[in-house]
């Protein structure tokens, strides 16, 4: 190889910049646990600041004790639009991509059953529900376009710098995902004397265009049990069963813009990954009425216990001369793991204005930084991941999230919502409150003694940090996000 790169290569190795992989896992803990609120469109309507109000289906993942509130029998449905826009900048480049999708936001029923009035019991009634909640939604696209300057910004170089160590024979056994498809269509050469891998990508300006897409989501299947003791003491508990689905892919393309020494090169380097399983928790509340007026909420969430099963594959195409193309595909691979993610502790308050309007905030506190990725030792898996909890403990820290809500009748039916929330980003190292999630809500509704109907709108708006490949080499692409969800909900009552 040159001598020109080992000095190059070696500083990062020496650094130790450069990390054994690209997925990171410790994003994918922290995917599964930063969830918001989902649910009907009352709920959505007054930001998730329910835990203190009950009587709606979407409390079973919050607080089953507003179960407990419910005075009738009731089945609802909800279906929910998402509309995700971004805008993406990578140096003086930008990007605007969008994405749709049609999605069940909310179902479930609720049974009540009253206890007998000559029994003389102050539990005045029992309830049991099912319910079905969407937690995260993971669809979104976005796309990072431009050109990087610095000397071996090439994502080839990495790479090159993965395969050290390993003969061209053997990157498929120790590298099949990506040394060995550089390798395997030339975008990488070995020289035999030093054991250094070279990129052919070495031109002064690389124009990258990287593509992301996304799609799945978080939903949580729920059974809960509740009782109202004396119409001033509500308890309940749920056993909660998430599942998740999350779907990416990834294509990055290079092209050389100027190399006056030989053939300008080119590549496209396509990631697929596909993460499915299902999970576990409890959750136990109360509902306390010290007068007629105020409402006083406490839930407590266990950890999240997940088995999940990743299945992945690459594939690259490159154009190296003008009469030379490759293209060269991964085998598929798959593993089962362990996520858990961390308890979740919320307090709620609402205030009744003359039985025509009411406040409520939720304050919820979760600490990210305690999620632990762990093998499935049942299926075989001896990973342990060390290097990834470090990042989780090290990256990741507790936030304070807030939401505020408010809801007014208009006569005897009609109802007017409106709502706010702020959810900390999670990042240790970020105290920008720029990349906090702000979300602001609208609803209406219409109730009578037997059917409802409500929409919900929640407009929320981050930003975030992404880096193509390995930081050392690239610059972050600061990416604004924001995502519009429109509910509509239908209800009976008997």
């Amino acid at each position: 190889m040159k001598n020109r790169y080992i000095k190059y290569y070696l500083s990062i190795i020496l650094a130790s910049i450069f990390t054994a992989g690209f997925a990171q896992t410790e994003e994918d803990a922290l995917r599964y646990s930063n969830l918001q609120f989902g649910g009907t469109a009352r709920y959505l309507g007054v930001s998730g600041a329910f835990g203190a109000l009950g009587a709606d289906i979407s409390v079973l993942s919050v607080n089953p004790a507003g179960m407990a509130r419910y005075k009738k029998s009731e089945f609802t449905f909800t279906p929910n639009i998402s509309l995700s826009n971004t805008e993406s900048r990578f140096n003086s480049s930008s990007m605007i991509a969008g994405k749709e999708n049609l999605n069940v936001g909310s179902f479930g029923i609720v049974g009540v059953t009253k206890q007998n009035p000559e029994k003389q019991s102050k539990w005045n009634s029992i309830q049991f529900g099912f319910a079905y909640n969407r937690l995260a939604d993971f669809n979104e696209s976005f796309q990072i376009n431009g050109n990087n300057q610095n000397n071996y910004n090439s994502m080839s170089h990495v790479f090159a710098l993965r395969s050290l160590g390993s003969s061209p024979e053997s990157l498929l056994q120790n590298d099949p995902f990506y040394g060995d498809l550089a390798y395997q269509t030339y975008i990488t050469d070995y020289d035999s004397t030093t054991g250094f891998y070279s990129s052919r990508m070495n031109s002064q300006s690389i124009h990258h265009d990287h593509v992301v897409n996304r799609k799945g989501r978080v939903g949580e299947y729920s059974i809960a049990i509740s009782g109202n003791y004396n119409q001033k003491f509500y308890i309940g508990g749920s056993v909660g069963i998430p599942k998740v689905h999350f779907e990416e892919t990834k294509s990055h393309s290079e092209v050389e813009i100027a190399d006056s020494t030989e053939f300008t090169h080119s590549f496209t380097f396509n990631e697929y990954n596909f993460t499915r399983g299902n999970g576990i928790n409890a959750k136990i509340g109360c509902i306390i009425l010290p007068t007629q007026w105020l409402r006083l909420g406490l839930a407590y969430h266990t950890r999240t216990f997940y088995n999940l099963t990743d299945n992945w594959n690459t594939s690259m195409n490159s154009r190296v001369s003008e009469t030379e193309t490759y293209s060269y595909s991964s085998f598929d691979g798959n593993y089962r793991y362990q996520l858990t993610t961390p308890s979740r502790l919320i307090g709620s308050a609402s205030l009744i204005i003359a039985k025509k309007a009411l406040i409520s905030v939720d304050y919820s506190r979760i600490n990210h930084s305690t999620s632990r990725l762990s093998p499935d030792t049942y299926y075989g898996g001896n990973y342990e991941f060390n290097a990834e909890n470090s990042a989780i403990d090290s990256n990741y820290k507790a936030v304070n999230n807030i939401q505020i809500g408010s809801e007014m009748k208009l006569g005897d039916f009609y109802m007017i919502r409106a709502g706010y929330a702020i959810f900390q980003n999670p990042y240790s190292d970020l105290n920008d409150n720029s990349f906090n999630r702000s979300s602001y809500s609208l609803g209406i509704g219409y109730r009578n003694k037997k059917y409802f109907f409500d929409l919900g709108a929640r407009y929320s708006i981050w930003k975030e940090n992404y880096y193509m490949y390995d930081p050392s080499i690239v610059a972050n692409s600061e990416i604004d996000k924001s995502l519009l969800n429109i509910s509509f909900t239908i209800g009976f009552k008997w």
